[in-house]
């Protein structure tokens, strides 16, 4: 079934009238916004519908409404628009009052004819576009009227409200904020007097004399680097008696061996080069057991001791 009242309530939010053919014109009305003095409220702007029961003409809206929607022919529309209507009047008859969904109801009247009463609770307000927006509660600044013994006669105390006095603090804070940066941003502008002492300050320029060289007397020295001297097997090495020789180091050649006396002094008094196979090993001790050069590795600082082994 094809529900009418649907089709009103789309539409009165979109026209400011809409005629049901055969029952009547609902007509939006608008109520600006105002102030009531005795109450202190400022009241919202309001869209307001109304009936008009001798507009009852089909303008052809709801007719286009109800083709586009259900598909059906214009004829057609109307056609369903006109059984509806009867229902509906058949129907308020018999109850005496007629609801028409989000739009508003009828009621019939000590007269016998219908009252339209808009639905406007607050709740479910379907016609008014401003719904949504409330009510502002303004309160007028109070006077304390105080009499006392001034010149005049009368004497008025402003009484502020708190919230007022909060504002108030909040925008002097801002002027302040404003001013001083007008004033630390602003550039100085100096007078034709002053301006003749404004200068740039420019390093200073040593005017000094340099000296000038004499290559007559010049006195040169002459520095000639020379290549390391290699450092030579020592004769403690050579006199090294024992089949196995205590290891801490190994070099990739002997020139490396008074680098590494240098940077190893804790091992520097114990510590000769030995050549075995193209290597050069740095040797602490040599015996013909490893048991004694175990007992030698022990006597070690311990850097030494931990990487330490024994080499025939």
């Amino acid at each position: 079934m094809i529900s009418l009242i649907e089709h009103i309530e789309f539409l009165t939010m979109r026209h400011d009238c809409v005629i049901v053919p055969g029952w009547g014109a609902f007509i939006a009305q608008y109520e600006t916004a105002r102030y009531d003095e005795a109450t202190g409220v400022t009241r919202r702007p309001r869209r307001i519908l109304s009936f008009n029961a001798r507009v009852d003409h089909n303008d052809g809206l709801l007719a286009q409404s109800v083709m586009c929607r259900e598909s059906m022919t214009y004829d057609a529309a109307c056609r369903v628009i006109d059984e509806t209507v009867k229902m509906f009047k058949q129907q308020f008859i018999n109850d005496g009052q007629l609801s028409f969904g989000r739009v508003g109801y009828f009621v019939r009247n000590n007269s016998g004819t219908a009252t339209f009463v808009p639905m406007h609770d607050g709740s479910n307000d379907a016609c008014d576009i401003y719904y949504g927006l409330t009510n502002v509660v303004l309160r007028p600044l109070e006077f304390n009227i105080e009499i006392g013994n001034v010149e005049g006669g009368t004497r008025r105390r402003l009484v502020v409200p708190q919230w007022l006095r909060r504002a108030g603090q909040v925008a002097a804070a801002i002027v302040v904020l404003l001013g001083m940066t007008i004033v630390l941003t602003t550039p100085t502008s100096l007078g034709e007097r002053e301006r003749e002492y404004a200068a740039v300050s420019m390093p200073g320029v040593n005017t000094a004399a340099k000296p000038v060289f004499n290559w007559d007397k010049a006195e040169m020295t002459l520095s000639i680097a020379m290549p390391k001297s290699e450092a030579k097997l020592s004769d403690a090495s050579r006199q090294q008696s024992g089949r196995f020789h205590l290891v801490v180091s190994s070099l990739p050649s002997q020139d490396q061996f008074a680098d590494y006396l240098a940077s190893h002094r804790d091992v520097a008094e114990r510590a000769t080069l030995i050549e075995r196979n193209g290597k050069f090993r740095v040797i602490v001790a040599s015996a013909d057991d490893v048991a004694t050069l175990m007992r030698e590795r022990a006597t070690l600082p311990a850097a030494y001791a931990a990487n330490a082994w024994v080499c025939e």
